[in-house]
């Protein structure tokens, strides 16, 4: 039968914005600077390269971990609460860990939504 649509988690490749040339973070295993980051990067080419149909359910970042993990907001200096994350003035895109089955669900509808367009789009030819 084959696979008709895979929903893959995954993660920036850090590689993209910075690059292994780059000493402001190290690099590790001669290939990484965020290896779980990195690696699943590599994997999303493979998809491509394989033309495997796929939805790339990127989940950067849980906004849990500002509770769990102790990235929550920090008092500087000054005495105001600032994140002190080191991403200037970039935006972070972010999920609550509790809401990822609906998007894993909503991800699932788009695909056999697709996957039904492709199927009739072939009938048709």
């Amino acid at each position: 039968m084959g696979l008709k649509h895979a929903i893959w988690s995954t993660l920036e490749d850090t590689r993209r914005w910075v690059p292994l040339s780059d000493n402001r973070m190290p690099t590790l295993m001669g290939k990484y600077k965020v290896p779980h980051f990195d690696a699943k990067g590599e994997s999303d080419a493979i998809f491509r390269e394989l033309g495997v149909p796929t939805t790339f359910l990127l989940t950067s970042f849980y906004w849990d971990n500002l509770i769990h993990f102790g990235m929550g907001p920090k008092r500087g200096p000054d005495g105001r609460l600032a994140f002190t994350l080191p991403m200037g003035d970039s935006k972070l895109p972010g999920i609550a860990a509790e809401d990822i089955g609906s998007a894993r669900t909503a991800s699932s509808q788009r695909a056999r939504r697709m996957s039904a367009r492709r199927s009739a789009s072939r009938a048709s030819t």
